[in-house]
């Protein structure tokens, strides 16, 4: 349900895919670890009491310091708590997807409605996802 919802969110189109253990890994997978051990390198050598532990640490190192195109942003707890509630009623309105362990590509093509693909590039089928007469924002 929640997927249907991610481009009216985030203003970006969205797809989910599943893939066997250790396969689909892309650009975002070589970013994160390569943030992840600068963040941790720079940590490590810094005195006692000025260690990077928190998300706001991590945010000002990687803005500050490191010399690099990829744009950071920081989500705060009351962010991270409205948007839960937010997604806690979308949940609420859901039903599921019969057979969903057999499909490996889902598309939001609506508020509510997926396109399914049993293999990511087979023809698929519309199902709906969000119970009728359920109001979710």
């Amino acid at each position: 349900m929640n997927l249907t919802y991610h481009l009216a969110d985030f203003g970006i189109d969205a797809e989910w895919h599943f893939f066997a253990t250790s396969h689909g890994k892309t650009a975002c997978d070589g970013i994160g670890g390569t943030v992840k051990r600068a963040v941790a390198r720079e940590s490590l050598t810094r005195t006692v009491g000025h260690y990077i532990l928190t998300a706001k640490d991590v945010y000002e190192f990687c803005t500050q310091k490191m010399n690099t195109r990829i744009r950071f942003c920081l989500i705060d707890e009351s962010e991270i708590k409205a948007m839960g509630e937010k997604i806690a009623s979308r949940f609420a309105s859901a039903k599921t997807i019969p057979g969903t362990q057999k499909h490996h590509r889902f598309v939001p093509t609506a508020v509510g409605q997926l396109m399914v693909h049993m293999l990511s590039r087979d023809d698929g089928r519309v199902v709906r996802v969000g119970r009728q007469n359920a109001s979710v924002h």
